[in-house]
């Protein structure tokens, strides 16, 4: 056996218990940018919740934007 098959047998395991090592990383990089990814999609959520709240309260909560006909027992027209 050669010098240079001796190696290559010595480094097939070497080789072999380095990919999981690779895989996982790989997948904590992948887990890394999903990551960072659901987080920007959580905060466009929550502004856009943010948003839309500013846009319905006053509305819900002030009367004088509704004609007078349509409020209970006021005069229509």
């Amino acid at each position: 056996m050669t010098r240079d098959e001796r190696v290559a047998l010595a480094r097939g395991p070497a080789v072999r218990l380095a990919e999981p090592g690779v895989a996982i990383a790989l997948r904590n990089a992948q887990i890394a940018a999903m990551a960072t990814q659901l987080a920007d999609w959580m905060q466009q959520f929550e502004r856009r919740t943010r948003e839309s709240a500013k846009h319905r309260h006053p509305r819900s909560r002030n009367g004088s934007h509704s004609p007078k006909g349509d409020a209970p027992g006021g005069a229509a027209g």
